[in-house]
């Protein structure tokens, strides 16, 4: 079982919502502590790499030695650091450095077949989709097959938004948690009672570390 899909599978049962926590990294961070504190905190952490993808799948790797419980590891990255180091090579160093997710903010719905059919291989991570109320009736095609979680974003002008028929956002949420085959996770802030009725729905929220990972030789 990915990693994932077992935190989310435990919190759920004990009623509990699940944390993403988003955190960068540079081509310096210290693996070690950066694995103390997800030891720390639990719950599935997506790392936000601005460097070369290979060295992203190096730094998880090394932090993999360090994690002393099995923790979720997300990667956050475009698809040019992906292409550059080309696509099987990629899948195959996130297989070997135990990524559990990838997220690829810039890569639309209809260029993901690429990349998809090495994602197939035994142990690869899951190619983590994006949706938010402009998707409108796409979200059927863009959620299919997803696993792991879809993260669920929302222009800030909807967050507590009121209309006659209730929240525009909720609606969207409702509908999404509907035909979605995956949990939905909330990706924007953490803003009072709105954002309490949303985690009605949906299986948990990222949240961004608002720290400097230390910048040290590993």
């Amino acid at each position: 079982m990915n990693r994932i899909d077992r935190v989310l599978a435990e919190n759920a049962g004990r009623g509990e919502k699940t944390t993403v926590h988003c955190v960068p990294v540079g081509r310096l961070a210290s693996a070690a502590a950066l694995a103390r504190r997800m030891d720390a905190a639990g719950g599935i952490w997506e790392l936000r790499g601005n460097m070369p993808a290979g060295e992203l799948c190096g730094f998880v790797k090394r932090l993999r030695r360090r994690l002393a419980g099995d923790i979720p590891v997300v990667l956050s990255l475009s698809f040019h650091q992906i292409y550059a180091m080309g696509l099987e090579p990629f899948t195959d160093s996130c297989i070997e450095a135990g990524a559990d997710g990838v997220r690829i903010r810039d890569l639309p719905m209809e260029e993901q077949p690429q990349l998809r059919v090495y994602f197939l291989k035994a142990g690869a991570p899951y190619l983590l989709q994006e949706i938010c109320p402009q998707s409108g009736d796409r979200i059927p095609d863009l959620t299919a097959g997803a696993g792991g979680f879809v993260y669920c974003a929302a222009d800030p002008a909807l967050w507590d938004r009121k209309e006659a028929y209730g929240s525009p956002l909720m609606f969207f949420l409702y509908a999404a948690e509907a035909v979605c085959p995956a949990p939905l996770i909330l990706d924007f802030p953490d803003e009072g009672e709105w954002t309490k009725d949303c985690l009605k729905i949906a299986a948990g929220m990222s949240v961004k570390e608002d720290i400097a990972v230390p910048a040290l030789f590993c």
